[in-house]
């Protein structure tokens, strides 16, 4: 098999001018569908992570990585947003903001670049799902976005518990469909809260969706992450943030359990030596000591590993 130059490939499949055309192609139909939970939002009108709303929003939204508006359609079905709602949608997508345009006209639809685009409000709500996580430096991106979020924020990601975040095309990156690359990144879970803490908010929930996969090493696939990345020692995984501003000095952050005792999917993780306890240890070890901070407010943990020396 004829050798593949890794760095050239990023040369000539990666383009960020194109992200829009990237982020529109024939599959990306299938975010018209998917499926929504109010877990996966902001803590509207000061409600518990896990509960339900039955009631109108009480505020403006912003929500990143619109796509189809499936987010915007969950809460509307759910008669918690009504015409008279302040909702914005964003997405770099043409084909995602052209669609939400026409089937959802009483919504504001911006396409834009995140990465490049400037904010001239505040909103009281803002979330992404899944999205920063494909974006250039998404720490300064989740920064950017807490600085417009009045009330409560939520974000999802690939996380590591160990080690910087990675945002790196020769590290970690998605292929698409006619070849094109985009960020997988791998974002401290820590890091982001340490940023929250810094904007000045101070409840901040975890909801830990388990240990990552095995990610393959071959350039050419889907999904490619760099042989050199230790998954295991790194504590790979997925989360959900709900981070919110209330009216205390104390700083509250919690790994929340929505695990249940017949929960197959926990079953089957714990048979296949997933590290979810070990993680959920290691994430409840860590909170305590960024809770109990003292007076300085600094960081009281390390994200750097040894032989690791990229951002």
């Amino acid at each position: 098999m004829k050798n593949i130059n890794s760095e050239n490939l990023i040369n000539e499949s990666y383009n960020r001018s194109k992200l829009a055309d990237t982020w529109s192609e024939e599959n990306y139909n299938k975010y018209e569908f998917s499926n929504w939970n109010f877990h996966d939002y902001p803590l509207f009108n000061g409600r518990q992570t896990f509960d339900n709303l039955n009631q109108k929003i009480d505020g403006s939204i912003l929500e990143i990585g619109s796509a189809m508006g499936g987010a915007y359609r969950y809460l509307y079905h759910n008669k918690t947003l009504d015409k008279n709602s302040d909702y914005t949608g964003m997405d770099i997508s043409k084909k995602g903001i052209d669609f939400c345009k026409k089937k959802f006209q009483e919504a504001n639809w911006i396409q834009s670049d995140l990465t490049k685009h400037t904010f001239t409000k505040k909103y009281d709500y803002v979330f992404e799902r899944i999205a920063v996580h494909h974006m250039e430096t998404p720490l300064k991106v989740f920064s950017k976005l807490l600085e417009v979020t009045n009330k409560s924020f939520s974000c999802q990601f690939v996380s590591c518990l160990k080690g910087k975040t990675i945002s790196d095309l020769k590290i970690a990156r998605y292929r698409h469909e006619a070849g094109q690359l985009v960020f997988f990144n791998i974002i401290n879970l820590f890091e982001v809260i340490e940023i929250a803490i810094e904007k000045g908010f101070n409840k901040i929930n975890i909801i830990y969706h388990g240990a990552h996969e095995k990610v393959g090493h071959n350039p050419v696939t889907h999904q490619y992450l760099s042989p050199d990345i230790n998954i295991k020692k790194r504590m790979f995984g997925r989360c959900t943030l709900n981070i919110s501003k209330l009216n205390q000095d104390k700083i509250e952050i919690a790994l929340l359990n929505k695990r249940s005792k017949n929960d197959r999917t926990l079953k089957l993780k714990k048979l296949l030596f997933m590290a979810d306890n070990s993680h959920r240890n290691y994430i409840n070890y860590v909170i305590k000591r960024m809770t109990n901070r003292g007076d300085f407010g600094g960081i009281l943990f390390s994200t750097n590993l040894k032989g690791e020396n990229y951002a």
